[in-house]
């Protein structure tokens, strides 16, 4: 799937999944400009501002991106591929992929505080020991993974009647979060 220029729409969930990917890319590139801009120069308003708006993707869009994955796309692929025999690598990546949101969270909630401070003007560096880069490396991974090893079945394996059905819950779940 190519990355589309501005954000498609929850009708095309499969679309909207893989642009929430070159966000995640996009925020995880921020994320280490920031750490060396913060070395550089010192916490200065632009680096204020990139602090804020990665706390915003990663607190507000991720969360909601990992629940669509989750709770909509995984659980209709795992359906829709049990009686496939050629799909055992895409139920073990699955497993896998799941297993890996709570890291990725993990790192977060570590790398959070830290971006609070930097925003807030309070702090001039995100830290010495290699979390922003191991989180933007295995951000970046996983978010390949998915797309290379998962999202191809999806468009293989789902009908227009499920993919509908996963457009409508992600339209709900943001709602919920309005």
């Amino acid at each position: 799937m190519q990355l589309p220029d501005d954000l498609p729409s929850l009708e095309t969930p499969l679309e909207m999944l893989v642009a929430c990917h070159g966000r995640v890319r996009k925020f995880c590139d921020t994320l280490q400009k920031l750490s060396k801009h913060l070395a550089a120069h010192g916490n200065t308003l632009d680096a204020q501002t990139a602090a804020a708006n990665v706390l915003r993707y990663f607190e507000v869009a991720a969360p909601l991106h990992h629940a669509d994955e989750e709770e909509d796309l995984f659980p209709a692929l795992l359906k829709a591929s049990e009686d496939r025999m050629d799909a055992s690598e895409l139920r073990h990546a699955i497993q896998k992929l799941t297993h890996e949101h709570p890291q990725l969270d993990t790192m977060w909630r570590q790398l959070k505080p830290r971006l609070h401070k930097v925003q807030a003007g309070d702090e001039a560096h995100l830290g010495d020991d290699g979390l922003v880069e191991q989180f933007a490396h295995h951000y970046a991974l996983h978010a390949q993974e998915e797309e290379t090893q998962v999202y191809p079945w999806a468009e293989r394996l789902l009908t227009e009647k499920q993919l509908a059905k996963i457009s409508a819950s992600m339209i709900k779940r943001r709602q919920h979060k309005k």
